[in-house]
């Protein structure tokens, strides 16, 4: 990505089976607005919880930290409301995204968090993810999503194939060596 400048992102649309940054579109930043800005399985709802004990300086936050620090991307309503939802929260605004740099709107204003973690801590941490997913209502998600197929259906069958596939094959067109 030579000469990659920040004021000219987004300069991508990730769309994935469950995330959209297409949901983007239409926000609204406030001066201050913290962005959570890392990869799945990489620290994000730890990270989350940091900056809303930081916020807040208490334990007991107005909302729980899923709706109080929403996953913009993730498609599961629409997102006219999320931004409602957001347009109403009345303090400094914690936002969660996987989305990488390069889709995203850049605002100087704003403060971004990243976390980075060992890929190989990743990959485990993705499949025991997917092996603890309860496939029932992985579908059910999906269809309410307007989904036929699910992560589940996406990964090979053994171990080995799982981890040669997240080396060498990357999920978007421009992805050419995995997808860490």
């Amino acid at each position: 990505m030579s000469g990659f400048n920040l004021e000219d992102a987004p300069i991508r649309r990730y769309q994935h089976l469950d995330w959209d940054s297409g949901r983007w579109t239409g926000f609204k930043p406030r001066s201050g607005d913290i962005y959570i800005c890392t990869c799945y399985k990489s620290g994000t709802t730890w990270t989350q919880m940091i900056a809303a004990l930081l916020v807040f300086q208490d334990l007991d936050f107005p909302l729980p930290l899923n709706e109080l620090s929403p996953w913009i991307d993730l498609v599961t309503d629409s997102t006219e409301e999320m931004h409602k939802r957001l347009s109403a929260q009345k303090y400094r605004r914690i936002l969660k995204t996987h989305t990488p740099l390069d889709g995203l709107k850049w605002h100087a204003d704003a403060r971004y968090l990243f976390v980075g973690r060992d890929p190989r801590d990743v990959f485990v941490s993705m499949m025991n993810h997917q092996d603890n997913t309860d496939v029932h209502v992985e579908r059910k998600l999906a269809a309410e999503m307007g989904n036929q197929i699910t992560i589940t259906d996406l990964l090979a069958d053994t171990e080995e194939e799982r981890l040669k596939d997240w080396l060498t094959r990357g999920y978007f067109e421009w992805d050419k060596d995995g997808y860490p």
